[in-house]
């Protein structure tokens, strides 16, 4: 998803190297001596670079944020709201997007960022700030988790089945239905609601 140009180092450059990495090996693999040998280099060059392991990790999502969500924003077609969703789902998809945005999204510039671009499109549609804030958490709660349920959702619908209340047979159809879920259908339909009820009348959810 990421390719990591070798030469010459840099910031961007190593963050790609940690990406590459982890995606062919997993998150746990990553240690500054394996990038270090993955590139080429002493691990301690690497402290040229970053001060400890924690701001290659802000680096890294850092990178990921902008060559995956923002460089894929449709800009200018009168739904980028829906764009950025849409590639935030996308970056989830590289095996270290879930690990370093809940450990790190606090403390890289990705974040506040992130904050920024959508909660300034929140307010540009007409909602309150207290409004906006409120679709802001619910928006980041449905993207987030629905890409943390992805990974889980049809191994869990797999072992239901083995309960005795899955002998009924709605119950267990809803089961059947829950692994075969078209993913891309399910978020667009989840994205619609946000769409149509949040952002659109959210003045009208909250008051009821």
């Amino acid at each position: 998803m990421v390719a990591a140009n070798r030469s010459p180092l840099s910031r961007t450059v190593i963050a790609d190297a940690a990406l590459v990495l982890i995606e062919e090996h997993g998150f746990d693999y990553l240690t500054m001596r394996r990038l270090g040998e993955n590139l080429g280099i002493d691990a301690m060059s690497l402290y040229y670079y970053f001060d400890n392991k924690d701001d290659l990790l802000d680096a890294m999502l850092d990178r990921l944020y902008d060559s995956v969500v923002i460089s894929e924003l449709d800009a200018g077609s009168g739904n980028e709201f829906a764009s950025w969703l849409r590639a935030i789902r996308r970056m989830f998809e590289h095996p270290a997007a879930h690990e370093l945005y809940t450990k790190r999204v606090a403390s890289s510039p990705a974040g506040p960022r992130g904050v920024l671009w959508s909660g300034t499109r929140l307010l540009q549609r007409g909602l309150t700030p207290a409004e906006a804030a409120k679709a802001y958490r619910l928006i980041c709660s449905f993207v987030t988790g629905f890409a943390s349920s992805s990974m889980y959702v049809s191994a869990i619908a797999e072992a239901a089945k083995a309960a005795p209340e899955a002998d009924d047979l709605y119950v267990s159809e809803f089961l059947c239905h829950l692994q075969q879920a078209d993913e891309e259908e399910t978020f667009e339909a989840g994205l619609n609601m946000l769409a149509t009820v949040l952002i659109s009348d959210l003045a009208t959810v909250t008051a009821s």
